[in-house]
């Protein structure tokens, strides 16, 4: 009977379930099943997430950019009111596009402009 249900869970699954963890039908067989459905579900949803997270900050940071392109003396106050973001998620942004070569302040803070260089 355990083999036959191991056999259907590696069919299911995919993966190999290991026999020494076959000891009792209650016990290891359950946390066995668990751990292959929680593995499943959590790689999904962390995936899920994670696409849903790295699309947003992509979208922040292109938006700034176009910003800058269309307003090149655009304050960080003035991005973080458009982008709806904090002034220090602006700065950090801006720092990164800066590391990246993407953005370089000409000028000073008060009377000066970005620049920006295609990717």
């Amino acid at each position: 009977m355990l083999e036959k249900i191991l056999e259907a869970l590696k069919e299911r699954q995919g993966e190999p379930l290991k026999k020494e963890t076959v000891g009792t039908v209650n016990g290891t067989v359950n946390g066995t099943v668990n751990d292959t459905v929680n593995d499943t579900v959590n790689d999904t949803v962390n995936d899920t997430v994670n696409d849903t997270v790295n699309d947003t900050v992509n979208d922040t940071v292109n938006d700034t950019v176009k910003l800058i392109k269309i307003d090149p003396k655009i304050t960080i106050n003035d991005l973080a009111l458009k982008l709806n973001k904090s002034r220090r998620t602006v700065t950090r942004i801006i720092k990164k596009l800066q590391n990246e070569g993407v953005l370089l302040r000409i000028g000073s803070d008060k009377t000066g402009y970005w620049q920006v260089k295609e990717r």
